[in-house]
């Protein structure tokens, strides 16, 4: 990774922490646990990958690699990822704890960050321990994935329009 694709990346994610959700429109009043929003992220070998999922439906993927991938939220799939993605944080709320940091995860962790009305909250958990399904948070796992496998379907779908496939 180059030293501008860390600080685009750095700076995304500095702009989700620093979100004031009534500045931008958007308010835990009628989501469950009151989650506005999630800041989901995969610790890889090699890089991390952040997902954020907002209550407006904004929902955006950014790598320390300088890959990205915006607008997930003008696509209907993406949008209901992104509520079950919200709503599976929302039924295991108890196992977080409050979150005063912006720390990335380690290599083959999960980090995920519920931005509620009550303030910041985090969990972690290793990824093996989650895909057996067996973890508390495994639903939790797989529900960040499939946002990740609707954006990877649309980012597809364009790159396939752009190129005339």
């Amino acid at each position: 990774m180059n030293d501008a694709d860390q600080s685009v990346y750095d700076g995304l994610r500095r702009q989700m922490f620093e979100l004031d959700p009534a500045d931008a429109g958007l308010s835990g009043e009628g989501q469950p646990g009151g989650v506005w929003g999630v800041v989901y992220e995969l610790g890889l070998p090699a890089a991390t990958v952040t997902v954020i999922a907002l209550a407006d439906g904004t929902t955006s993927l950014y790598t320390t690699g300088g890959f990205g991938i915006i607008g997930g939220g003008a696509h209907a799939a993406v949008v209901v990822a992104n509520r079950k993605l919200r709503e599976a944080v929302a039924d295991q709320l108890a196992a977080f704890r409050p979150d005063l940091g912006t720390t990335p995860p380690g290599p083959d962790d999960l980090r995920v960050r519920a931005l509620t009305t009550g303030g910041r909250q985090v969990v972690d958990a290793a990824q093996a321990d989650l895909l057996d399904g067996r973890h508390p948070l495994s639903d939790l796992f797989f529900a960040g994935h499939a946002v990740i496998s609707q954006l990877r379907e649309i980012h597809q779908a364009s790159a396939g329009d752009e190129t005339g496939r």
